[in-house]
């Protein structure tokens, strides 16, 4: 029931041209629509359906793009499936929503966040540290 109340919500009311007096309506809708997906991720979770897990996950990361505990939670999914390539994809998307949403080229995931990612996949740190142009190199080699 949760899964399908997340699926209807198609959108913010408005939009495009959205009147003074819709704005609070679009918050509350787009907070229920995310709890929503919230919960049917976690529901998914506890049932060890990773794959229902991260397709909600991503579902409310997209309506909160830097939304760090979505984004640690969906961590968590991706790697109960291994995907290491989905964690520094996730890891990456998430510095670049940061940076863009507080307009600071530095900002990074919190250290809550950032422990998550870490704990999670050593590899993660090393990308952090090692700039891909190493990564690369060391590939050609």
């Amino acid at each position: 029931m949760l899964a399908e109340a997340g699926d209807l919500y198609r959108g913010e009311l408005f939009a495009n041209d959205c009147p003074e007096w819709a704005v609070e309506y679009q918050e509350e809708y787009r907070a229920k629509a995310l709890e929503a997906l919230n919960r049917a991720a976690a529901c998914a979770t506890r049932r060890g359906d990773y794959r229902t897990a991260v397709e909600r996950y991503r579902r409310a990361l997209a309506l909160d793009p830097i939304n760090e505990e979505v984004a640690a939670n969906l961590g968590r999914a991706l790697h109960q499936l291994g995907d290491r390539a989905g964690l520094l994809r996730l890891r990456a998307t998430l510095a670049e929503a940061l940076r863009r949403e507080l307009d600071d080229p530095e900002a990074e995931p919190q250290p809550e966040a950032q422990a998550v990612f870490d704990m999670l996949s050593p590899i993660l740190k090393l990308a952090a540290v090692r700039p891909n142009s190493e990564w690369e190199a060391d590939s050609r080699a």
